[in-house]
């Protein structure tokens, strides 16, 4: 009996991702004769138009790492029709990557790198305000401060005094701790420079928009060893704190005996003078290119965050 073998495909998603976590996608698959004869699911002809397991996603421009595991064939009550259902799930590669070919998925190989994130508040000592109820006053939209002579700091001339007899009042800032996950072949794939420029980054503040976060607001806390694998590879953190504020914080002119010196505002007692501060510089160079990370791990970390 001679056949000619028809086919047609639906595609049905479940989370599909081709970059980051693993996602699924179930194909279905109408086989028939065109001829109008009655098949059977066992059938050689019928087989052959289907997808084996393990095997790749037709469509690799769209689902590229998706792979076939599982597969169900049924037949309609009549014989003619057979459906197949096809189960797809996303398996992005993750061999024979480095820095340069990052990847988020298994942390025990070259190349990962994947970031975590939690907000928080934290209470500051505010002694004074501006008009506009902001805690600080800043010269440029980075947080930096200067005044000749005297150090990173500059006094805040806001009329809104909000300290009670020069003791202050708490203000809750929020935070974004961001802790970024690398594994590395130490032989290969760590620049003689890398830990050196942790070093000199470490306490400054990012000199350009870092994981879409603004100029200044950004501040290196440091890098440490997470831990090491068998296999000779090391997974590393790097850690992160960005502020709303900049990380500027106020303080004021005190006597001997620690209190803060004082002066009457329409009958009050308020703080006489009040300095912001900015304790971390901005860092000299950007964190990508190989500074901290390459362009590549730091592309991938903004495609995972915007996931």
């Amino acid at each position: 009996m001679s056949y000619s073998i028809q086919t047609a495909t639906e595609t049905s998603k479940y989370s599909p991702n081709t970059i980051g976590s693993f996602g699924s996608l179930d194909d279905t698959i109408k086989v028939w004769d065109a001829n109008g004869n009655v098949i059977k699911p066992g059938l050689a002809d019928v087989i052959a138009e289907l997808p084996s397991m393990g095997s790749l996603h037709a469509d690799t421009s769209s689902y590229a790492n998706y792979r076939v595991r599982s597969l169900d064939i049924t037949q309609g009550e009549d014989g003619h029709l057979v459906m197949a259902q096809v189960g797809y799930s996303n398996e992005p590669v993750t061999t024979g990557k480095d820095s340069s070919d990052p990847q988020s998925t298994d942390i025990e190989q070259a190349g990962f790198c994947d970031v975590t994130q939690s907000n928080a508040g934290v209470l500051v000592d505010i002694w004074r305000v501006e008009s506009q109820a902001t805690p600080f006053a800043c010269t440029n939209i980075n947080g930096n401060i200067t005044v000749p002579g005297s150090g990173p700091a500059e006094e805040l001339r806001g009329v809104g005094n909000v300290d009670a007899g020069g003791e202050p009042i708490s203000q809750l800032v929020n935070q974004r701790n961001i802790s970024v996950s690398l594994t590395r072949d130490t032989s290969t794939d760590i620049a003689a420079s890398w830990w050196a420029n942790i070093e000199a980054n470490t306490h400054k503040r990012n000199s350009a928009e870092f994981m879409g976060i603004g100029i200044g607001k950004v501040l290196f806390t440091g890098a440490r060893v997470q831990q090491t694998f068998s296999t000779g590879l090391v997974n590393y953190s790097l850690n992160f704190v960005a502020e709303e504020y900049f990380h500027l914080r106020q303080r004021v002119d005190k006597n001997q005996t620690g209190r803060a010196y004082t002066q009457l505002v329409s009958g009050l007692a308020h703080a006489s003078k009040v300095y912001v501060l900015q304790p971390f510089p901005i860092a000299s160079t950007g964190w990508g290119g190989g500074t901290l990370l390459t362009n590549e791990e730091l592309t991938l970390l903004n495609t995972v965050i915007a996931d």
